[in-house]
């Protein structure tokens, strides 16, 4: 099952002097010297050529076909991710004949679509997440 899941982003900052909880979230564009979406850029370009691994949860993943929206603030492209560790046979269904040994070094990807909105000013920003029967860009 395919779904997208909206999430709302934003940076807590507790050495923000205020006593309401709400008034202690960064505006996205100037945390510090910082820009969310430059942050954001950056991480997602750097992760862009090769497959990341990640050892602890037998997990590769990269972004793919990235498109950065700098005068609108957005973000969107493809976050490829899959898993190995577990040596399994992919069956063909009409068949029921092997097609593939999948070795334990292999990783099957599925690809996860992200939408990213980071309006100016404002210390809140919406993301919007692809998932496939409950695995997706927020699971890893």
């Amino acid at each position: 099952m395919h779904s997208m899941s909206p999430y709302v982003i934003r940076c807590f900052n507790p050495a923000i002097e205020s006593n309401k909880r709400e008034d202690k979230y960064c505006v996205l564009n100037k945390i510090g010297q910082n820009d969310l979406f430059n942050i954001l850029k950056a991480f997602v370009s750097s992760k862009s050529e090769n497959y990341q691994i990640v050892e602890h949860s037998q997990q590769v993943y990269k972004f793919s076909d990235v498109v950065y929206d700098e005068k609108n603030r957005h973000i969107w492209g493809w976050f490829q991710v899959g898993t190995y560790g577990i040596k399994t046979d992919i069956i063909n269904i009409e068949s029921g004949d092997v097609d593939f040994e999948k070795a334990q070094n292999n990783a099957e990807i599925l690809k996860h679509y992200f939408h990213i909105y980071i309006p100016v000013g404002f210390n809140e920003s919406i993301c919007m997440m692809h998932s496939y029967r409950g695995h997706g860009v927020k699971t890893l």
